[in-house]
């Protein structure tokens, strides 16, 4: 994991409904809390914020974050579980987690939505994309949240 790693992890079904949300303390000391784009500050890890307010978001520790994500993804009512999403390489690497390449789908390698550059493809951004083909703008810079 990086200092400026992944700090939230959400995980939603195929209906939208979350199945995981909380934020994640990393192994290492953050410097980079990005909150331009996260909405993440150092006060969102202070302990009032996790344990006097039961509307908050929960904080867990890396390694527990990593087992609750390994089990959700190992299976869901018995079932295999395709993990959709974007440059999820990214997000596996931070969780140190592996998934069977067959069970993912990365929209930052689906042709249909990547640009072509003479030859080259390349893929577009995860803000671009959902703002073109969902209209929802996303990592928007902000104080508070990462959606807008």
């Amino acid at each position: 994991s990086q200092p400026d790693s992944q700090q939230k992890l959400t995980s939603l079904n195929q209906n939208l409904v979350v199945l995981y949300d909380k934020y994640v303390i990393p192994k290492e000391k953050i410097t980079d809390y990005r909150t331009e784009w996260s909405g993440i500050t150092k006060s969102t890890y202070s302990k009032n914020n996790n344990n006097n307010n039961k509307s908050s978001i929960p904080i867990v520790s890396f390694q527990k974050c990593q087992n609750e994500i390994t089990q959700l993804f190992a299976s869901i009512s018995n079932k295999n579980v395709m993990v959709v999403g974007h440059a999820l390489e990214n997000d596996f690497d931070a969780l140190e987690i592996t998934h069977p390449i067959s069970l993912i789908r990365d929209t930052a390698f689906f042709v249909p939505y990547m640009r072509q550059v003479r030859t080259k493809l390349y893929s577009r951004k995860l803000s671009v994309l959902s703002s073109e083909e969902l209209g929802i703008d996303i990592q928007q810079q902000s104080s508070s949240s990462s959606l807008s």
